[in-house]
């Protein structure tokens, strides 16, 4: 399982629109 925050949207360089955006967070194998 991968953990997700929602970020909102956010205004991105090459994108007419606004990009709603997601944060995925994992942990490596140590």
């Amino acid at each position: 399982k991968f953990p997700f925050s929602d970020r909102g949207e956010t205004a991105l360089r090459g994108f007419e629109d606004r990009v709603h955006i997601y944060q995925v967070s994992w942990r490596g194998e140590d």
